[in-house]
């Protein structure tokens, strides 16, 4: 795992949004929406940030950093219990390299601290993601509208 990945709030808002839109139209399924049309993009984009905003107004975004260099974000509400990861995701050029991994690490850790429980959400159909999620020590359960839910500490069942 890369020990160069730190991360930081990003406090100013049109840079979090610029970059959380340059994540956005990176994802595989949006990519391809950008070649038909840049305004459904837009609007994908738009709709899911007030999504976020309508469901966790309290959340603060990170900025992921490896080398010194902003490769990701990632979107958290700590202003309840349990704490919610709402979004993570690294630029598609710096995928693979365990920087996704060293940033949950980053966080799981201040948890534990905490003595802070974490849940979060997976597409169903994503895998890979959910073997990633289970490595990290969250447990994955049936969830709704073809998402599972996560928590972490991982619960038995």
């Amino acid at each position: 795992m890369p020990s160069d990945v730190c991360m930081c709030v990003i406090s100013d808002q049109q840079e979090d949004r610029r970059l959380a839109f340059q994540l956005f139209s990176e994802l595989e399924h949006v990519a391809a929406l950008r070649s038909i049309d840049v305004r459904l993009v837009e609007m994908q984009f738009n709709a899911r940030q007030q999504q976020y905003k309508d469901q966790f107004p309290d959340a603060q975004a990170w900025a992921v950093r490896f080398e010194g260099d902003v490769v990701g974000r990632m979107l958290i509400d700590q202003s309840k219990r349990p704490w919610t990861l709402v979004d993570l995701t690294v630029m598609a050029s710096h995928r693979g390299k365990g920087i996704g991994g060293q940033a949950i690490a980053i966080v799981l850790a201040d948890a534990d601290a905490k003595d802070e429980s974490i849940n979060a959400s997976l597409f169903a159909q994503n895998q890979v993601a959910q073997r990633f999620w289970e490595r990290m020590g969250f447990s994955v359960h049936r969830g709704d509208g073809g998402y599972w839910a996560l928590r972490y500490p991982a619960e038995s069942e």
